[in-house]
């Protein structure tokens, strides 16, 4: 399974996939990720699934305004309840599972349910000790970067044999869920709709 994520376009042509919280302003480059990952999710939700880069950052710049950084400063990133508190006013209702609900093989069944029902998965990585690997295709210019992810968010679009394909920064990667079990870090977790199977009352 994997969806078909919200493109960002500009005018030469070049496509992102997702928002990058660098090509925005100092306090949303420093801890913007969560802000961006729940701008896309807002997109992608009113099916709004290709956008230009002017009309994106717009979007983006109207609800740092009057939500994100109204009277927060988000020094260490926003917090995973007030995107969803964000999703909420805009008539979508999610949930934040932390980390410790998230044992076992309930991580990569509740990723595959949400997939399944046609919604990415916003995934908070939190403080792991920077070890978390990841890389990232940059489709906008063909460049590619790797790393380690610690406290940041990143937005699983699709999966198959246990590998997820997640966007960040504007970029895609994949990933294994094995790999994000094991390093999901302190306050880790996913951000998922409500009406996901909740049989075993997580």
């Amino acid at each position: 399974m994997k969806l078909d994520y919200i493109k960002i376009t500009n005018e030469k042509g070049g496509v992102m996939q997702g928002g990058n919280q660098s090509n925005f302003s100092k306090n949303i480059r420093r801890s913007g990720c969560g802000m961006i990952a729940a701008c896309d999710m807002l997109l992608y939700k009113q099916d709004k699934k290709a956008v230009s880069d002017i009309e994106y950052s717009k979007f983006v710049n109207d609800n740092s305004r009057s939500f994100f950084y109204r009277r927060h400063f988000n020094l260490i990133g926003v917090a995973a309840y007030r995107i969803v508190k964000f999703l909420r006013k805009q008539g979508y209702s999610f949930r934040f599972v932390p980390r410790r609900k998230l044992k076992g093989d309930t991580l990569e069944r509740l990723i595959k349910e949400t997939l399944d029902s046609g919604t990415p998965v916003i995934v908070r990585v939190g403080l792991n000790g920077k070890k978390l690997p990841y890389k990232v295709f940059y489709t906008v210019n063909g460049r590619v970067s790797q790393g380690t992810l610690s406290w940041h968010y990143i937005t699983v679009t699709g999966m198959e044999n246990g590998i997820m394909t997640y966007s960040s920064w504007g970029a895609t990667g994949e990933m294994a869920v094995a790999d994000l079990q094991k390093n999901l870090g302190f306050m880790g977790g996913i951000i998922i709709p409500k009406s996901t199977d909740r049989s075993d009352k997580i």
